[in-house]
This record gives C-alpha cells, sequence and structure tokens, in this order.
C-alpha cells in the first residue's frame, strides 16, 4: 500500500534514516535516463536514504521483461519510491507503483521535485536583522515558504492521482474473478504438499522400520514400552499426513473438476497448461502456435465462465 507525500512531516517520515529507497521512472525513449537516474540516486544518498538504481543495476541488452521480474522483486524489499520526471508516461513506473499499492507493507512514495523543494525549504535562512530590511526579508521567506509547502502538496496530489489511475479500485466482478484464480491457483500448491508429505511418510516408515530392526537386534526380537511409544507415535504422524494429503487431493480434484466443466477446447485447454500445468502465457503461446495477447484473452473468457459457474454453485467465499 502506498502513501503518498504531501507536507513536510511526511517527507521527514519518508526519508528517515537508512530507508531503502527504489527510484523508477522513464527508460525507454530517453536519451540521458542514466544520468537522470544517476543524478536522483547520489541527491538520495546526501539525504542519508539508501536509494536503489535499476537503471545502473544490471547490463543493457537484455529482455524488458527479465528487468521487470527483477525489479518487482526489488520493490517489494524497499521502503518507499522515489519517481522521476516523466513518470507519468512511463510503463515500467506504472507497473512498479501498482506492485508497491497492491503488497500489504507499506510505502511512502514522493517525486525527487518534491525532495528538491524540501531542500529549498532548508536553505531558507531563519534569523534576519531587527530593522525594515529583515522584516521585508522576513515577509519574503515566509512567502517563498508557503509557497514551496504548496508546491510539494500539489506535487503529492498529482502523484497520489496517477497512482490511484495505474491502481483503480476493482469492480466486483474483478473481485470475484481474484477469487476463482485463488481457487485454481490452490492445484500447484496441492500438488508441492502432497510431495512433501509422500516424501515425509516415506521418510517415516523407514524410521519407523529401522528403530523396530534395531531393536530386535539388540534385545533378540523383545520390546520395550519406550521402543513401542515411539513408533506408536510415529505411525500417529503417517496417519495424520496421509489424512491430510487425501484432504490435499480432495481440493485438487475440484480444481480438475471446475477446468473440465469448461465447454470451450481453447479455454479449457489454456487454464489447464496455467494453472495445472504451470506454465507461463508466453510458453502456453509457444505451444499452441498463438500471440500472448489471444492467450491471455482465453486464459480471461475462461476465468468469466467459471466465476459464473461457481457462483450458480455458491463456491465462491
Amino acid at each position: 500500500m502506498i502513501k503518498v507525500v504531501k507536507t513536510i512531516e511526511d517527507m521527514a517520515a519518508a526519508l528517515k534514516d537508512k530507508t531503502v529507497c527504489y527510484i523508477s521512472g522513464p527508460i525507454t525513449g530517453v536519451d540521458d535516463y542514466w544520468d537522470n537516474f544517476a543524478n536522483a540516486e547520489n541527491t538520495l544518498t546526501i539525504a542519508g536514504v539508501i536509494p536503489i538504481n535499476p537503471a545502473g543495476a544490471f547490463p543493457e541488452g537484455l529482455p524488458y521483461e527479465w528487468y521487470m521480474k527483477i525489479d518487482m522483486r526489488i520493490v517489494d524489499e524497499c521502503d518507499s519510491l522515489c519517481f522521476l520526471d516523466g513518470y507519468a508516461n512511463s510503463n515500467g513506473a506504472g507497473r512498479e507503483a501498482k506492485r508497491a499499492n497492491l503488497n500489504k507493507k507499506e510505502y511512502w512514495a514522493f517525486t525527487l521535485k518534491q525532495f528538491q523543494l524540501m531542500n529549498c525549504l532548508s536553505s531558507l535562512p531563519d534569523t534576519f536583522e531587527d530593522s525594515p530590511e529583515g522584516t521585508k526579508a522576513m515577509k519574503e521567506k515566509a512567502r517563498k515558504r508557503e509557497e514551496t509547502k504548496k508546491e510539494i502538496a500539489k506535487e503529492g496530489h498529482e502523484l497520489e492521482a496517477w497512482i490511484t489511475k495505474v491502481n483503480p479500485p476493482k469492480t466486483e466482478i474483478q473481485i470475484q474473478n481474484d477469487k476463482v484464480k485463488r481457487v485454481l491457483r490452490s492445484y500447484l500448491y496441492c500438488q508441492h504438499q502432497i510431495d512433501t508429505n509422500c516424501d515425509e511418510i516415506t521418510k517415516l516408515d523407514s524410521r519407523r522400520k529401522r528403530i523396530t530392526i534395531q531393536y530386535r537386534d539388540v534385545h533378540g526380537g523383545g520390546g520395550s514400552d519406550y521402543t513401542e511409544a515411539v513408533i506408536d507415535n510415529i505411525r500417529e504422524l503417517e496417519e495424520e499426513i496421509i489424512l491430510q494429503t487425501k484432504q490435499l487431493q480432495s481440493e485438487r480434484m475440484k480444481v480438475q473438476f471446475w477446468i473440465d466443466s469448461l465447454e470451450d477446447y481453447l479455454e479449457r485447454n489454456v487454464l489447464t497448461m496455467y494453472y495445472i500445468n504451470g506454465m507461463s502465457f508466453e510458453q502456453i503461446a509457444e505451444e499452441l502456435n498463438y500471440d500472448p495477447v489471444y492467450v491471455r484473452r482465453l486464459h480471461g473468457w475462461g476465468i468469466n465462465t467459471l466465476r459464473e459457474k461457481m457462483l450458480e454453485n455458491n463456491s465462491l467465499k
């Protein structure tokens, strides 16, 4: 979730010591983007902030989406975001703002211009001579301070409006579709847990047999209360894991059922490959020889169909 700087107090909170700040701004189509990011990095460093400069972190020539995937991970770890001039025209900056706004943690967001305006405020002198000239200077200082405060607030409101634009409130249909996606995503989670449980059962079974054999070798087949208790505990753990595994298998079968209920073959195929096989949209497009945009549309149509089915069945909570 993003909180936008609008006041001097907000900026002080955003620039607390050792804050990790991600620098976001336009790169594509900007000839001097590297200098813009480097200047912002130097400016923030002087203020005691730890800046993250994505423009200077990686070599050039890599695929755009490769950069974005790494940048999103970095945004997750930062505390604030500083936006450079032209951020409103940058698709990458929009995606980074959206990523931060969707996270549960709080981020402060401000523009480099706001930060520079703050420096202007601090540069205004605090004392003046007790003379007509001093009084005049005091009035001019007060006027500049108020104008600067208003400009900081204006920048903040513009940034907030843009963040709202790239993160519009979700409609009821979008909220319901997200619930459908969560149901479908549970398939791979269940599969992972089932695999983990199977490994754990194998280990427990091996341990139980080893304890039994070792005790027989030492004591000639006799048993002890302690040994039997250990073996019983292992059996109980095995039974609990087996029960949990059956529940996971049931949940996984529900996901398979919903996807199989789609009448459209292409929609069913895309959802199977995405949610059950764990393929990306790009991989699916290559496999089916379709445009990735069309694959995403098929995915969306399939989700819409399942939403209606699940609502009729009262399966969305």
